[in-house]
């Protein structure tokens, strides 16, 4: 006797369906998994050399402002031009 509509092979037929499904969840959680770990390590290694690149441009600012301010005859327009590359870096 033979069932209707072919219930027989249909986990045969819709393997390839489900296994696809299955497979991109299972590769969707790992990428996350993975992505997170990169993402991690990749902002360490960028924001330390982000970070040593401000800190360069910091002592520059701040070694100017000494100098700056010992001088008298220096024009107002450096003193200026330092006070808001120095807010600038007071940012970061």
């Amino acid at each position: 006797m033979r069932r209707s509509g072919g219930d027989l092979f249909d986990p045969i037929l819709l393997a390839d369906k489900r296994f696809h499904g299955e497979g991109y969840q299972e590769g969707y959680n790992e990428g996350g998994h993975s992505g997170v770990i990169e993402g991690r390590r990749f902002g360490s290694i960028n924001g330390a050399k982000i970070g040593s690149e401000v800190a360069f441009y910091s002592g520059f600012a701040f070694t100017w402002k000494c100098i700056l301010q010992n001088n008298t005859d220096a024009k107002s327009r450096y003193r200026d031009e330092h006070s808001v590359l120095l807010s600038f870096l007071l940012c970061f």
